[in-house]
C-alpha cells in the first residue's frame, strides 16, 4: 500500500490510546506495512509500551543501518506540529516510504506521553515507487548535526540520545539530571557586550564538561559518567551516573561562576535544579523537565543555588497546569464570582465594600485565592480576570438602583499587570456607561496582589 493510498479521513491527525491498546492497534496495522513501531522523536530510539511503562530501544535509525539521525526528521516534525507527515527516504539501495503519525498514549499512572507512530514500507532499487511524496536523502554524519557550535557541547537532539545511552549503558548505577541557568544573563550582554557574554557560555561549559569526566566511577566501562548540552540560550542540560559529592563539585561551579565578572553593577550567578533518575522509563525530555522544574523553585534567589526535584513539585505543576487550561471555560461558567467585604465610615455606617473573588465549583467546593490568584498572575491571565470582576461589580451597582443599597459603592482591584493588556480607564468608563452606573460608585484600589484578598 503506498502512502498516497491513505487518506486523511482513514487515519487522524492525531491518534490517541491507552497503553492497554496501543500494541493491539500497531497489530492490526502490520499486515499493510513492512513495520510499524513507536518512536520517541527527541529521543531518536524505538520505544515499547507493556503494562502501563514505557521501555526503550534501539536508536530509531538503526532500521536503515545507519550511525546518525535523519535529515528534518519527519517524526520529529509530527510529533511538534501534532501533524501526520508522509515523505520518502533513502539509504543504500533501498527507498523507505515513511508516515509519521502523532500519537498521544495514556499511561498507566495516567499521565499522557506524547510519541509518534511509524508505518513503513521499503523497496529495492528498481522497484522504486515515487508517487509525488516529498522526497529526501538521510544526513550524512557530522559534528554540526548534533553540537552546539559556540561551546562544543551537545545540543538537545545530541543530548537526548547520550544521555539516554548513558542511562542504557548502566544499568542498575543511580542517575541524575541537572538543568542549570544564568540568572539575568541577558544583562550580561546589555552591559559587557556579546562577546563577553560568549566567553561565559564557554567557560560554563567547560566547567559542566569537567563535571561530566570527574564524576566518572572507578568501574565505568565509559570514557566519561555524564554527558552535557547547551539546550538553548543560557540554558543547560546534564546528565550523570550518581556518584558521592556531587553537590559539592556543583557548589565549587557555583563559586567559579560567580568569579567570571569582577562588576560592582552586575554579580554572576547560576542555578542548578537536579532530578534523580529513579524511573528510567521516563523520556528523558520529561526528566529535564523536572529538573527544570525544580530550578524553577529559586531562579530569583541569590543565596540558594541549588534545587531538588520532588513530587511536591509535580503535583504543584499539575494543578497550575490545571488552572491555566481551564481557566477560560470556569471563567465563562460562572464559576469565579464576588464576595462583598463591608467597608465603614467614621460613623460606623456601611459607605460601601471591597469585591472580592472566589472561586466555586459546580460541587459548591470553594479554592482559597492563593491556590489560583498567584498562577494566573504568573500567566499573565490575570487581567481577563479582573475585567470579569469590574462588570460582576458594576451589574450589581446596576441592581441595587432603587433599593436601600443604591448609595453603597463598591471597591474593585486593578492589578498593575492590568495596565500591560488593558486599557483601564477606558475599560471601567464602558462598564459605567453599560450598566447606568455612576462612575464615583466604582472606586479603584490599584494594589500588588491582583484581586483578592488572601486570607
Amino acid at each position: 500500500m503506498n502512502l498516497a493510498e491513505i487518506s486523511d479521513k482513514n487515519i487522524k491527525q492525531v491518534l490517541e490510546y491507552s497503553w492497554r491498546d496501543v500494541n493491539s492497534s500497531m497489530d492490526g496495522m502490520r499486515s499493510m506495512f513492512d513495520l510499524v513501531r513507536l518512536v520517541d522523536a527527541e529521543e531518536c530510539r524505538e520505544i515499547f509500551v507493556d503494562k502501563g511503562r514505557l521501555s526503550f530501544g534501539n536508536e530509531c535509525f538503526a532500521v536503515w543501518g545507519a550511525d546518525h539521525r535523519c535529515a528534518n526528521c519527519t517524526s520529529f516534525k509530527a510529533c511538534h506540529t501534532h501533524q501526520r507527515k508522509n515523505r520518502l527516504e533513502y539509504y543504500g539501495e533501498r527507498e523507505y516510504q515513511i508516515q509519521s503519525i502523532p500519537v498521544r498514549i495514556t499511561m498507566g499512572d495516567e499521565s499522557v506521553y506524547s510519541c509518534t507512530m511509524e508505518l513503513i514500507n521499503f523497496a529495492e532499487k528498481d522497484e522504486r515507487i515515487s508517487d509525488g511524496i516529498e522526497k529526501d536523502g538521510i544526513e550524512t554524519k557530522g559534528y554540526i548535526s548534533t553540537h552546539d557550535g559556540l561551546t562544543g557541547l551537545l545540543n538537545w537532539d545530541g543530548f537526548c540520545r547520550e544521555a539516554r545511552g548513558l542511562i542504557l549503558a548502566n544499568p542498575g548505577r543511580p542517575a541524575v539530571m541537572i538543568a542549570a541557568n544564568i540568572q539575568d544573563f541577558k544583562l550580561v550582554n546589555s552591559l559587557f557586550g556579546r562577546n563577553k557574554g560568549d566567553e561565559i557560555l564557554i567557560e560554563i561549559s567547560n566547567y559542566l564538561k569537567n563535571l561530566c569526566q570527574y564524576d566518572a566511577p572507578e568501574d565505568s566501562d565509559l570514557s566519561k559518567a555524564g554527558v552535557c548540552s547547551r539546550a538553548g540560550a543560557d540554558n543547560f542540560a546534564v546528565c550523570l551516573i550518581k556518584t558521592d559529592g556531587l553537590n559539592e563539585r556543583i557548589e565549587k561551579i557555583v563559586e567559579s561562576v560567580k568569579g567570571l565578572i569582577d562588576s560592582p553593577v552586575y554579580r554572576l550567578n547560576i542555578h542548578f535544579g537536579i532530578c534523580e533518575v529513579d524511573n528510567d522509563s521516563l523520556p528523558i525530555s520529561i526528566l529535564y523537565d523536572r529538573a527544570y522544574m525544580a530550578m524553577q523553585t529559586i531562579q530569583n534567589q541569590r543565596e540558594t543555588n541549588m534545587a531538588f526535584f520532588d513530587e511536591e513539585m509535580l503535583k504543584s505543576a499539575l494543578h497550575e497546569q490545571a488552572v491555566i487550561s481551564d481557566f477560560e471555560h470556569n471563567l465563562q461558567s460562572g464559576q469565579f464570582v464576588i464576595f462583598l467585604q463591608p467597608q465603614v465610615n467614621k460613623d460606623g455606617r456601611i459607605a460601601g465594600a471591597e469585591c472580592l473573588v472566589r472561586w466555586v465549583l459546580p460541587d459548591g467546593k470553594m479554592i482559597p485565592p492563593f491556590e489560583f490568584i498567584g498562577i494566573l498572575e504568573q500567566s499573565d491571565l490575570i487581567a481577563s480576570l479582573d475585567k470579569y470582576v469590574w462588570e460582576l461589580a458594576a451589574r450589581q451597582l446596576h441592581d441595587w438602583q432603587g433599593t436601600p443599597f443604591s448609595d453603597i459603592y463598591l471597591s474593585i482591584n486593578v492589578s498593575p499587570k492590568d495596565f500591560f493588556y488593558v486599557n483601564v480607564s477606558e475599560e471601567l468608563r464602558n462598564l459605567c456607561d453599560k450598566y447606568s452606573v455612576p462612575p464615583k460608585m466604582l472606586h479603584v484600589e490599584i494594589t500588588e496582589t491582583a484581586v483578592a484578598d488572601e486570607t
